[in-house]
């Protein structure tokens, strides 16, 4: 496909994530016609202004219908020959999809989801949608099974293994990571070879920093053992009484950067003790430091990234005693902490943007070999 014959790209994501914005960077650098990106929102689940100001992205006005007619006008002016889209289940989403297929473009999704609640006529409408759309590029396995389950043919489906920038972070630790785990181990009073758990995300229900609590709390657990959590949200000031009340666990709020990283550079286990968890890119970033992984068993990246007692532990969600066990059984064997983290290194090695990009770019370009006729063109 040679640069003049390449139709320009119109991304639309959710939010400027800096995982996104990365990702639109390097698809941007590497398909040979211009590559236009549109945020819904700028701040859905965090303040993103930073990565925004980066991205080179644009949000669109608030409200469906502002955010649509935008959409629309921007589609009938560019005509762009693909549409990459984030899910299918947004209602600006979905209008985009109608528009782009309207207009006679290919339109790819990229999706984590790998389990649905819904039923009736809502699992009927998103069937309806998500036969409008020419590829889809899931995260990984156990998204590429969910969509087999709904019915799409398995050539219009490329893994994408979606990931954080590992490059960048390698870098940073590469220099950094003995520094950075001698200053924050110093500063909590804790021995080189003592466990230290990390938990990063969230402060909300569902990301399940309660149960987190609870079973760092359980008899079992080493008392050498110490949790930091690092985010913020609603729950933040149970959080923060709980570090009150007990100087093994200490709250930093939200980080980003090298910060960020130092705490990652700290720890030998991250937890993921969430309700429910479509992916997990927290894991992506444990794996990049190192770290072994303690994960629910609804996240999404179990398969690809999280093997059980290979570079992780797995343990039934919502259960506070299986997750006890875990951590007690990683604060009181260090052999096996050394184990699991010996395996993390060459987990995520070949999870990179460049790679998720790659793999992205490909569906685009088989979308485009298509000859399979436009809505606007079907009988």
């Amino acid at each position: 496909m040679s640069g003049d014959s390449t139709p320009r790209a119109f991304c639309v994501f959710i939010e400027p994530a800096p995982y996104i914005t990365r990702l639109g960077e390097e698809l941007s650098g590497r398909w040979p016609a211009p590559v236009e990106t549109w945020f819904i929102t700028r701040t859905l689940t965090q303040a993103w202004e930073r990565s925004l100001e980066q991205s080179g992205g644009r949000v669109l006005p608030k409200g469906t219908l502002a955010a649509a007619a935008t959409l629309w006008r921007e589609l009938r002016r560019k005509r762009p020959g693909v549409v990459f889209v984030a899910g299918w289940s947004h209602p600006v989403i979905i209008a985009v999809i109608i528009m782009s297929r309207l207009l006679g473009a290919k339109v790819i999704s990229m999706s984590d989801t790998h389990i649905s609640t819904s039923r009736g006529l809502r699992a009927a409408a998103k069937r309806t949608v998500m036969r409008l759309i020419d590829r889809f590029t899931p995260a990984g396995s156990r998204q590429s099974q969910y969509l087999r389950d709904q019915g799409i043919l398995p050539d219009r489906i490329f893994v994408a293994r979606m990931t954080v920038d590992v490059s960048a972070a390698t870098a940073f630790l590469s220099q950094e990571r003995l520094r950075r785990r001698r200053e924050v181990r110093e500063a909590l009073g804790v021995a080189e070879d003592a466990p230290v758990f990390l938990y990063v995300g969230r402060l909300e229900p569902v990301k399940g920093p309660d149960l987190l609590l609870a079973a760092f709390n359980r008899e079992e657990v080493s008392k050498s053992a110490r949790l930091i959590v690092v985010g913020d949200g609603t729950m933040r000031g149970k959080i923060e009484a709980a570090a009150r009340a007990d100087p093994r666990i200490v709250s930093r709020g939200r980080l980003e950067g090298p910060a960020l990283w130092a705490q990652f550079a700290s720890a030998d286990v991250l937890v993921v003790p969430s309700r429910s968890e479509s992916w997990g890119l927290v894991v992506n970033e444990a794996l990049v430091a190192g770290l072994t992984v303690i994960v629910a068993d609804c996240a999404g990246c179990i398969g690809d990234l999280i093997q059980d007692e290979v570079n992780g532990l797995i343990f039934p969600t919502h259960s506070v005693e299986a997750l006890g066990s875990a951590l007690a059984r990683l604060s009181h064997g260090p052999a096996l902490r050394t184990f699991l983290k010996g395996n993390a290194a060459a987990t995520i090695a070949d999870w990179t943007t460049e790679a998720w990009a790659g793999n992205i770019l490909a569906a685009w370009r088989d979308s485009l070999s298509d000859r399979q006729p436009g809505l606007q063109d079907a009988t």
